[in-house]
């Protein structure tokens, strides 16, 4: 069976826009960053977490797990999800103008063996 570690829609479209039949399991981690991590790390280091954590609700030794994390990254420091409206605002306005990127981290594991990447991308916010 394929699992998705991820309630995002955005990720649940992704895997059906490529016909793949799985279900989504529910997955709860501390995605506190650690000290000196740089964002690549971060995102791989969530991305396999919660593959792991995934397997903890998986049934058969045959299951196989999709996990991803994704982060805003400017000036080398991992932007969070604003809390507030006012948070966004401010977010918006330091991005402006700016050249930022998002990194995800996507994480494949099965029983056997576990793979993860790291995929960056350029952003321009005009």
């Amino acid at each position: 069976m394929l699992y998705l570690a991820s309630t995002s829609p955005r990720r649940k479209e992704l895997l059906q826009q490529i016909g793949l039949e799985f279900e989504i399991l529910k997955i709860n981690i501390d995605e506190t960053s650690i000290e000196n991590e740089s964002p690549e790390d971060y995102v791989s280091r969530l991305s396999a977490a919660k593959a792991q954590a995934g397997f903890m609700q998986c049934h058969s030794s045959n299951d196989l797990v999709i996990a991803a994390d994704t982060t805003v990254v400017f000036q080398q420091q991992i932007i969070g999800k604003p809390e507030t409206e006012q948070q966004a605002l401010e977010i918006w306005q330091k991005l402006s103008g700016q050249v930022h990127q998002v990194l995800t981290g996507v994480t494949i594991a099965s029983p056997q063996q576990q793979k993860t990447i790291v995929v960056k991308t350029d952003v321009y916010f005009r």
